[in-house]
């Protein structure tokens, strides 16, 4: 083994260090390679990550420009490493381009390939979208085996700085012996940064240094741990250490320049690229919707933000600035479909119609764990809403969800930094965020012991979020569709819905809780004349098991929320043993109870959860765990039924 290995090595020494590729890649030492042996419990191991971002005046436009040169090399260790070696590189035709593309893969028995630009595909991102969208991304796949060392080098050259954000981040998901990122920029240039993590800023100092060809800044880190996913945690972008920057202020065409230095002045600069003038031809549509209403303006804002959700489908046309500035309002109702800024700027001219001001707002639309404006850029932004001004307040309205009522906010909107779009700038606001009394669930199920099952009937109440995302899954369900997804969201376990009628399944004008009834059937619970029934036979979990160990990221839940159940199961001359004690369980962030009662012939169990926090820190993770643990050990207990 050690000879063949020695052999091996050799092979790859002289293949890295042949004359052909010195002058493009640098040699690197067999010795420096770590091995498989060496890092039993991962698949690859990332060498260089590093990213050199220059910028610097177009000859030709006059204007400022940046070029990326992203340099990557790792080594495929076992198999399920050969994620290493999928390459893509991301542009936008008009404002970035791919300059150039180098690749190589050098085995373990020292056998070398390389590839260039022309072996890529270059693809549009979607390709169900290549009418809608232009960003596109040249591919190359390496399908490096284990034993393999992947490098490769791509240039990407952004022309247009306004609607492009940079940064760098600090963790991959393998191990990293080396992360680096350099800035660099003319003498007398500036450039803004901020290191941060899980949204929260970081002591991570650049080092600086001045050269002829300007100022250079660079942040590195050595021996970096895999970034791992936890559950219920905010995604990689906000888990990974990152440097963010932005070209703050520059010299062109002999005239100082600045980028927004604040919310405010951003919002203004906005401003100047997304507002369009008000269309009068939305008028006569503004009048017949809200035809027969009284003279209030919250009533005609309501209506008129129910109708363009309700007959504006969503269809993103990105092409050219399009990917950041709205259609116009009559364009988008002559078609009857448009984005997020397309169905707010549409919902702004109509507002206007019936004397009603209002705003776009730039926000960011998040998973759970909203960003931060962290530098005011552009780019920290993914979506568009509308403020409107009301006699009794501004509030905020996304007629992009296709649940959600006015005065209402999607959650995935809830909480973020938000910045209206007006002429003089606006600072930037935090959206309003719904408490556990928001979103409810509340089920209601009898049953009976039918043979081998339990059969009967159901009612469900839903509020907020529970309501938004069942009223979402009905929308396009035909009749069977809406049976499973009620089933679904029916907080029972092996139950099948057999029939269901709902009230306000549409949706609202105003928040209105969504009702359902019906009958279900549960099976695989009664074998025998003597059986358990537990708490968790009957009620699905209120939250996965979380793991037991150290924990570094948030855990987040997608809202703060109520949850009330109560099963009742007539043992139809059955006994019942037993029951078990009542649980109590409070923490600061929440609560929960848990009951087992009687009820003529028939058992009752009964439990409600309040969340009254829905991010929650990592230093309190082991109460947030033994909550749940606590709540698992409850719902295990069972009484004992003899037939």
């Amino acid at each position: 083994m050690a000879l063949r290995r020695a052999r091996a090595t050799s092979a790859l020494l002289l293949i890295v260090a042949a004359a052909g590729c010195a002058r493009r890649w640098e040699t690197v030492p067999p010795s420096s390679l770590p091995a498989a042996s060496e890092l039993r419990d991962v698949n690859a191991v990332v060498l260089l990550d590093e990213q050199r971002l220059r910028f610097n005046i177009d000859p030709r436009t006059k204007r400022p420009i940046a070029e990326q040169v992203r340099h990557f090399r790792a080594r495929v260790l076992r198999e399920g490493g050969e994620a290493v070696g999928k390459i893509v590189v991301f542009y936008r035709p008009g404002f970035s381009e791919a300059l150039d593309l180098d690749a190589r893969t050098v085995a373990a028995d020292g056998t070398e390939h390389r590839w260039v630009r022309r072996d890529a595909a270059d693809i549009a991102t979607h390709a169900e979208w290549q009418l809608y969208s232009d960003n596109r991304a040249l591919v190359l796949d390496l399908k490096p085996a284990p034993g393999t060392l992947v490098e490769y080098r791509y240039t990407v050259r952004i022309s247009d700085l306004r609607f492009f954000g940079f940064g760098h981040r600090f963790a991959v998901n393998t191990p990293a012996r080396t992360i680096r990122f350099e800035v660099s920029a003319p003498a007398g240039w500036g450039v803004a940064h901020v290191a941060h993590q899980f949204e929260e800023p970081r002591s991570f100092p650049p080092v600086v240094s001045e050269g002829p060809d300007g100022t250079h800044w660079t942040w590195e880190r050595h021996d970096v741990p895999a970034l791992k996913p936890e559950p219920l945690g905010p995604s990689a972008i906000s888990s990974a250490e990152t440097v963010s920057v932005r070209l703050q202020h520059w010299t062109e065409q002999g005239r100082a320049m600045d980028a927004p230095p604040d919310a405010r002045a951003l919002s203004a600069s906005l401003y100047g690229v997304v507002h369009l003038d008000l269309r009068p031809s939305v008028h006569a549509l503004a009048e017949q919707v809200t035809a027969g209403l009284p003279d209030d303006p919250r009533r005609r804002a309501q209506r008129l933000y129910a109708w363009v959700r309700d007959h504006v489908s969503y269809c993103a046309i990105e092409i050219g600035i399009g990917g950041w500035r709205p259609h116009a309002a009559d364009e988008v109702l002559r078609v009857h479909y448009g984005d997020c800024k397309d169905k707010a700027n549409l919902l702004r001219d109509l507002l206007a119609s019936v004397g009603v001001h209002s705003q776009l707002v730039a926000i960011y639309s998040h998973d759970g764990f909203p960003p931060r404006l962290v530098l005011p850029a552009r780019v920290t932004f993914n979506h568009a809403i509308l403020q409107i001004d009301l006699p009794d307040g501004k509030i905020l309205a996304d007629p992009t969800s296709t649940s959600t009522a006015f005065g209402a906010l999607p959650v995935n909107d809830q909480e973020a930094d938000a910045l209206p779009v007006t002429e003089a700038g606006a600072d930037v606001l935090v959206a309003p965020s719904s408490d556990s009394e928001d979103n409810q669930e509340d089920s209601r199920v009898e049953l009976t012991v039918d043979g081998d099952a339990l059969a009967g009937g159901f009612t469900l109440e839903r509020t907020g979020w529970f309501a938004d995302t069942l009223r979402a899954s009905l929308l396009d369900a035909s009749a069977a569709d809406r049976s499973r997804a009620l089933q679904r969201a029916l907080p029972i376990v092996h139950a099948r819905v057999l029939g269901v009628d709902l009230e306000n399944a549409a949706p609202p004008e105003v928040p209105t809780p969504i009702r359902a009834h019906g009958r279900l059937r549960l099976t695989g619970l009664i074998a025998g004349a003597r059986f358990v029934i537990h708490a968790a036979d009957l009620l699905s979990e209120l939250l996965a098991p979380l793991p037991d160990e150290r924990r570094r990221a948030p855990l987040v839940v997608r809202c703060r929320q109520l949850r009330s159940h109560r099963v009742r199961v007539a043992l139809a001359g059955a006994t019942a043993g037993a029951l078990p004690p009542a649980t109590t369980i409070e923490r600061p962030f929440g609560s929960y109870a848990l009951t087992w009662s009687r009820d003529g012939d028939a058992l009752v169990v009964e439990r409600r959860m309040v969340l009254r926090e829905r991010i929650l820190p990592a230093a309190d993770y082991a109460s947030v765990r033994s909550f749940f643990d606590e709540i698992a050990a409850a719902e295990s207990r069972g009484v004992t039924v003899h037939r």
